[in-house]
């Protein structure tokens, strides 16, 4: 049996980019790929300077894609706010 397969609506495509709230050096962009009902918050710790972002309210279902130079740490989550330390690859 074939399994059914979603096409995915262009128009849901939304980038979010996320600069340190203390030297605003880029620390992440995220890239919603469906809208649906789900809200979070996300902050994300920046590696640079010992900042972090501001607050990101967001609504969808989104992928991550760190900038160059950076990786994915450690995340946490409580009641929908994550938080989301950013790590300088070479």
């Amino acid at each position: 049996m074939a399994e059914d397969k979603k096409i995915l609506d262009a128009s849901d495509f939304e980038e979010a980019n996320i600069s340190c709230a203390d030297c605003e050096k880029q620390l992440l962009k995220m890239v919603r790929v469906e809208k649906t009902d789900t809200k979070f918050e996300i902050t994300v710790n920046c590696p640079y300077c010992d900042g972090a972002s501001w607050a990101n309210q967001l609504e969808g279902r989104y992928y991550q894609n760190p900038p160059e130079g950076l990786g994915l740490g450690a995340m946490t989550e409580e009641d929908g706010n994550f938080a989301l330390d950013m790590k300088k690859i070479k």
